[in-house]
């Protein structure tokens, strides 16, 4: 049975792009997230190297509480270990300039082709309204 290769592929995380580097069975998470001015908001994302299936999980989830009650918002994505380059690399406009005049363009490399696996949304206001 041969090694299984390490999982190296970009994000886009907040601001910027971020590269991840995961071994075979490893789990990564980030989250930021807390009160906000009409209760609280959070959001996760939690990457994990499946190593029988060859595979990275990504797990995208937001959730919080505002003056409609509490929500959530869940999806799962799924991306084979040979393809976490699938995307082309490409150049977004920003829409502003610099000190010449000249566009701003943000690079994003390439990076996973993400299927998703599944999506879940629950809003408790929307559910009490029989939504």
């Amino acid at each position: 049975m041969s090694a299984k290769p390490n999982a190296r592929f970009w994000i886009h995380y907040r601001e910027g792009v971020v590269k991840i580097t995961l071994r075979p069975g490893e789990t990564l998470a980030f989250h930021h997230g807390g009160p906000s001015e009409e209760g609280s908001s959070h959001h996760e994302e939690v990457f994990e190297y499946i190593e029988d299936d060859e595979v990275i999980e990504y797990t995208v989830c937001s959730w919080g509480r505002d003056c409609d009650g509490g929500y959530e918002v869940t999806q799962e994505f799924v991306a084979s270990v040979y393809k976490l380059a699938s995307e082309p690399e490409r150049f977004v406009d920003l829409g502003d300039t610099n000190w010449r005049g000249e566009s701003i363009l943000f690079h994003v490399p390439p990076t996973p082709d993400w299927v998703r696996k599944s999506s879940y949304c629950y809003d408790q206001y929307a559910e009490q309204a029989g939504y």
